[in-house]
């Protein structure tokens, strides 16, 4: 079992891009631990955004939506 996944790696458990990847980093959704030059992501950081997309939790709320 691998402690830590590159890019390639993480996106491809995730079944999405690595340019999703990327989107899900800046967005704050996924962390991801930089060594140098590498980006790496744990596989428990993979399985929480799991958890939070099943549970709803990226969901987008219409607040302030006219009725």
């Amino acid at each position: 079992m691998k402690l830590l996944l590159d890019k390639r790696d993480a996106a491809e458990a995730l079944s999405i891009s690595e340019a999703t990847l990327g989107r899900l980093v800046r967005e704050k959704k996924i962390r991801e631990i930089k060594q140098g030059t590498r980006c790496l992501y744990r596989p428990a950081d993979l399985e929480e955004f799991v958890e939070r997309l099943a549970n709803g939790d990226f969901e987008k709320k219409s607040e302030g939506a006219a009725a």
